[in-house]
């Protein structure tokens, strides 16, 4: 599935409108299991009543291969009929006029030919059901992982900006599949909810008195259950709080690795791993034991609910074998459904932090989002204006009162000392801040009320960091051509702009070489002049810089530069940089000092 900006707003989002507005309206309260599941059905009732009306089905076909049991016993027990199955339970009698009603009469072969019938007809519904809690459960991590890709690219950078990498990263690798786990556990819960109930239908048409004592133990198993759970909470909470410290020092390490070998600080940061994983460890195993334990404790109760149902049955009710091993085949196939289901309750417990963690991504991300309506402004026509503009990052001025204008064709450098602002004003001219006073406007019009995604198409962006993919150069250069492909002619030219043609001319592939990931086998000059060459390339009417030249030498860089010149006249150029031979290229000088934006003569360089 693509999306391009305007889809990614605009486009019907995959979840319900119901499950928007709740993602919308969340609130960070704390669910319990029984909300969520409450919470989940609502929001899926198609799926969960699919769910459900299999399991009414399989259970009563279940069932009755249970109550079978009973009239094959007593022909068993009393082959020649003397006695009749209708003489030992309604259940009997019953079925002896089905089969009528279908023209058999009711002997060992035929009751054990139904017996097998039902038996294969409710394994065939059982694979059915898990088939479709499979599907049903794919979809939803699907689902959510789409709806927080949409959220996330359609953010604003001030939001992203905002987020930590290594959070953000287990949420998306981790958490959205523990989420799946939760929702795989609701749907069989569903089932298992209804398996236990028709079940009990059956075993009141046995005993009533022995199933309602039987139901009385299964509510004080259940609340046994929920009391033991209740630490599964705390344990789920400080498993994702270590999971995410863990790809946080992780992602902080495979960043770095260079810089560690060479300040020799291997030992320093494995110590950092090994401790952050070690914690992971721990919360993962105290989980698991957690699980276990109350799995261990919900088997032994039902052993022995087992045991005593067989005990009353015989000794103070008074049922006849037949009735009594019926009821020992419901109880035997409800015991490990319950030992399930309070299992699986268990585990939504300890892993509803990772539901609510997605969730708070998804509303934070959603809390931000860009704009895509407004006033279009596809190409400069006439000016940039910054007008009284202040900018403040956490309630800090970083620029004050910014009065200024980039007319259209105008070559503009911003120069200032490290940490002055000179990004800022990039970042509030590709709309990616806003002022927190005062307004940027576009051909005159308002930065807040211009089509994003359209002021953008007219850009071309060289960054200081160098976005590079592992793919053949061929598609680094292809990325963000929003235009027609570009033939194999101008790509090649744009190489020759950045003085990078003749060293890809030189790979036996040339432009189909495959870069490594992140570009780890070009050095950092050739990064840079490979982001040139994609910018050269996009033709766009604005051609917008920060720091484009760093990492060149100087003889790379005059040539760069006099490729840049060349764009003179026919595009506005703005760049930020400390290189004096790039200001001086300019025709106009722009600083910022002390928060204030000043124009100063070349002479003063």
């Amino acid at each position: 599935m693509k999306y391009n900006h305007q889809t990614l707003i605009a486009k019907e989002h995959i979840f319900s409108a119901d499950e928007n507005k709740f993602l919308m309206s969340y609130n960070k309260q704390k669910k319990s299991p029984l909300n969520y599941i409450l919470q989940t059905y609502a929001q899926r009732k198609f799926q969960s009543t699919f769910i459900v009306a299999i399991g009414i089905i399989n259970s009563f076909l279940e069932g009755i291969g249970i109550t079978l049991l009973i009239p094959i016993l007593s022909l068993l027990m009393d082959p020649s009929g003397a006695q009749g199955p209708g003489q030992l339970s309604i259940i009997s009698q019953y079925f002896t006029k089905v089969y009528a009603w279908l023209g058999l009469e009711l002997t060992i072969a035929s009751a054990l030919t139904g017996f097998a019938i039902v038996v294969v007809a409710s394994q065939a519904l059982v694979l059915m059901q898990k088939m479709f809690i499979a599907r049903f459960n794919s979809q939803y991590e699907y689902e959510l992982s789409c709806t927080l890709y949409q959220r996330l690219f359609s953010a604003q950078w001030s939001t992203l900006s905002k987020l930590m990498r290594g959070e953000l990263l287990n949420t998306i690798a981790k958490e959205i599949n523990f989420a799946r786990s939760v929702f795989y556990s609701f749907l069989n819960i569903l089932s298992f909810l209804v398996k236990i109930i028709i079940l009990m239908i059956f075993s009141f048409l046995i005993s009533v008195k022995l199933t309602f004592a039987v139901i009385g133990l299964g509510i004080a198993i259940g609340l046994i259950v929920q009391r033991l759970s209740q630490s599964a909470r705390r344990l789920g909470d400080k498993a994702k709080d270590s999971r995410s410290s863990l790809m946080n020092v992780l992602l902080s390490v495979l960043d770095n690795l260079k810089f560690i070998k060479l300040m020799s600080l291997e030992n320093d940061n494995y110590t950092q791993l090994e401790h952050v994983t070690k914690t992971f460890r721990n919360a993962r195993i105290h989980v698991e034991w957690q699980k276990e334990f109350v799995t261990f404790v919900t088997t032994a109760i039902m052993t022995a609910l087992f045991a005593t149902v067989m005990y009353f049955g015989s000794s103070t009710f008074k049922l006849t074998l037949p009735l009594l091993l019926a009821l020992m085949f419901i109880y035997a196939r409800m015991s490990p459904v319950m030992i399930q289901m309070f299992s699986l309750y268990n585990w939504i417990n300890s892993m509803l932090i990772s539901v609510t963690t997605v969730e708070e991504t998804i509303a934070e991300l959603q809390q931000g989002q860009e704009k895509t309506s407004g006033k279009k402004a596809v190409r400069l026509e006439g000016d940039i204006q910054f007008s009284h503009v202040d900018f403040a990052y956490d309630q800090k001025n970083v620029l004050e009162d910014a009065n200024f204008t980039i007319h259209k064709g105008e070559y503009v450098a911003i120069v200032g000392e490290t940490g002055s602002g000179k990004t800022t004003i990039l970042d509030l001219l590709l709309l990616l801040l806003y002022p927190t006073k005062g307004d940027v406007y576009i051909n005159g019009i308002k930065s807040r009320d211009i089509d994003i995604a359209a002021w953008r198409e007219s850009i071309a962006y060289v960054g200081p960091e160098n976005y590079l993919i592992a793919q053949s150069i061929e598609k680094n250069l292809l990325i963000a051509q929003k235009k027609e492909k570009p033939s194999e002619g101008q790509m090649w030219d744009a190489l020759k702009k950045a003085s990078l043609d003749q060293f890809v001319a030189n790979f036996e592939q040339g432009l189909k070489t495959v870069l490594l990931d992140r570009g780890q086998n070009l050095s950092t000059g050739q990064k840079q002049r490979l982001n040139l060459a994609r910018a050269f390339l996009r033709d766009a009417d604005i051609l917008i810089m920060d720091e484009p030249t760093s990492a060149l030498d100087f003889e790379t860089e005059k040539a760069v530069r006099k490729e840049i010149m060349a764009f003179k006249g026919n595009k506005t150029l703005i760049t930020v940089t400390h290189k004096k031979e790039l200001v001086q290229d300019a025709d106009r000088i722009l600083e910022i000092n002390n928060k204030r934006v000043v124009e100063v003569s070349h002479k003063f360089l």
